[in-house]
């Protein structure tokens, strides 16, 4: 039922364009469309084959999905493994758990959606406050010391025998986690914004190895359900989002990488295509001096 009813919202209210959206305003129609015009993300106008060897020796790339695992390998825990944690460790009861698990998911989605803005305005403003890969970083930054430290001091509450510091500690590593959105996954994205759906496809196969592979170590882990084999995974888990504080704020980009310029982002003509454009050009050549002859010959024979 409610998946139904979301469809049929999305069918309302979604639209491809901006101005055939219902509920748009005139004044942020225009806004939007005059900030397509103006940003140049060098789209391919022709299909082609992505650089693959350019794609594979650029570094700022495996930096971001590497962190983009690291991201997304704690939130196992949170999206499958909470409702579990909260009754083997707490031991909340069912119609408490549903709440408890659903409010961590509320905050993710609300720090997402907050944080963004706040990163549109402070790179899109002239002159912007941060650049582009400066503002990546500091959200990155933020996001993966925050979610580190909140996921591995949860282990430590639970000695408390009291759930409201635990389920306030795992809100806030949501929270944290949220910043994400406008760091690592906005510099995926702005690395080759011609070949954004290849890298999203790339970095989320990885991703989702990765997650698979979490989901078997954590179940391997928790054969009982103790508080000390949850403390194992939790650890694991801080340990792997801490990461990208040290080699995402070193090495990561969120700059368009020069193979993904919109020059470089055309295809290159195939050897019979060119061998096809050379004789078409002689033969244009060739056209035209038979055409001067002809006209140089009248003229004489006029003469």
């Amino acid at each position: 039922m409610i998946g139904s009813g979301i469809l049929v919202i999305w069918l309302i209210l979604s639209a491809d364009k901006p101005s055939k959206h219902l509920c748009i305003m005139k004044r942020e129609r225009e806004y939007i469309e005059r900030k397509i015009e103006e940003e140049k993300i060098g789209k391919r106008t022709e299909r082609g084959n992505p650089p693959w060897r350019k794609m594979a020796r650029c570094v700022p790339l495996y930096v971001a999905i590497a962190a983009l695992v690291c991201h997304e390998f704690p939130l196992v825990i949170m999206l499958q493994y909470l409702p579990k944690f909260f009754s083997d460790v707490l031991k909340l009861k069912s119609s408490v758990n549903g709440l408890a698990s659903s409010l961590p998911m509320v905050c993710l989605f609300i720090s997402k959606t907050i944080s963004s803005s706040l990163s549109t305005i402070m790179t899109a403003r002239k002159p912007p406050i941060l650049s582009k890969t400066t503002s990546c970083k500091l959200f990155n930054f933020i996001a993966s010391l925050g979610l580190g430290i909140c996921i591995g001091i949860t282990p430590l509450l639970t000695l408390l025998n009291h759930p409201a510091p635990v389920i306030v500690v795992l809100c806030l590593a949501n929270a944290f986690a949220g910043l994400h959105t406008p760091g690592v996954q906005t510099a995926l994205l702005q690395l080759a914004p011609a070949y954004s759906g290849v890298i999203t496809g790339i970095s989320f196969a990885v991703v989702n190895m990765f997650s698979i592979s979490n989901k078997l170590i954590s179940s391997t882990i928790l054969q009982n359900g103790t508080r000390h084999e949850w403390t194992i995974v939790f650890e694991i888990s801080a340990v792997i989002a801490l990461l990208p504080v040290v080699f995402f704020t070193l090495w990561g980009s969120a700059e368009r990488q020069a193979w993904a310029s919109s020059s470089s982002a055309l295809p290159n003509k195939e050897p019979d295509q060119e061998s096809n454009d050379s004789s078409d050009s002689t033969e244009q050549v060739l056209h035209a001096f038979a055409k001067y002859s002809l006209f140089l010959t009248h003229d004489l024979g006029q003469s």
